[in-house]
């Protein structure tokens, strides 16, 4: 299973139809910040699975602050961050993927690309799709998740 994990668009829908063209993937999942945009995905892409969870800057939002999801048989725990203080520390929020058991927790809200392995839990960020361009590919495989960070 491929799964697109985007963040931050803040209104570049341009860049998560760029990135969802080149990775055509099973599963689209934007963390937040203009979670709106998935409404262009949803238009030019029928037929995948596309979730989303709302930002701080979404304002109102009929998306949750937080998922769980069992993708490929793998728990996947999604939020913005911001709730977790993550500019300052991923702590809390490690903390709170332990409690979930979750395989992987994906986050954004920093802008800025990067990920992890904390015991058998990955902690994923693909940065802002939006300003940096950046994105993350999460294959699962054999049992197993393989992050891959992604440039525009």
């Amino acid at each position: 299973m491929k799964i697109l994990v985007v963040s931050d668009s803040h209104g570049n829908k341009k860049a998560l139809l760029e990135a969802a063209g080149r990775e055509t993937p099973d599963v689209i999942l934007h963390l937040g910040d203009y979670a709106r945009d998935c409404l262009a995905l949803r238009l030019r892409c029928p037929g995948r699975q596309i979730l989303a969870v709302r930002g701080n800057c979404d304002g109102p939002s009929p998306e949750p602050a937080q998922r769980e999801l069992t993708l490929a048989g793998k728990k996947i725990l999604m939020t913005h961050g911001h709730l977790y203080g993550v500019k300052r520390s991923t702590e809390t929020l490690e903390d709170e993927g332990f409690a979930q058991d979750a395989d992987a927790v994906l986050y954004g809200h920093t802008h800025v690309a990067g990920w992890k392995r904390l015991g058998n839990m990955l902690l994923l960020n693909p940065g802002s799709i939006g300003f940096e361009g950046t994105y993350a590919v999460l294959t699962i495989e054999d049992g197993q998740l393989r992050p891959e960070l992604k440039h525009l």
